[in-house]
């Protein structure tokens, strides 16, 4: 539950129109056991599903790593500028 409610506060930060955490991250919590209940291989296939966007923003993030200015993080960053 404490997962479902990060994952509502971020949904609800993006989409403010959805209405309350609560409800958001119980409707999660109540598709991820739907997807249980449905079975192992549709469970798995969705498990396969996530983990390939992972890797497609994983490899999206080390495609950008040489374009990142040091400049750039000045304002936050208190290190040499």
């Amino acid at each position: 539950m404490t997962v479902s409610l990060v994952f509502a506060s971020y949904v609800g930060a993006v989409f403010p129109f959805l209405g309350s955490t609560r409800i958001i991250a119980g409707l999660s919590c109540l598709g991820f056991m739907l997807l249980d209940m449905a079975g192992l291989r549709l469970s798995s296939t969705v498990n396969d599903a996530l983990v390939l966007i992972k890797a497609g923003v994983l490899f999206f993030i080390i495609a950008g790593l040489p374009f990142v200015k040091e400049a750039n993080f000045y304002p936050f960053f208190s290190g040499r500028r």
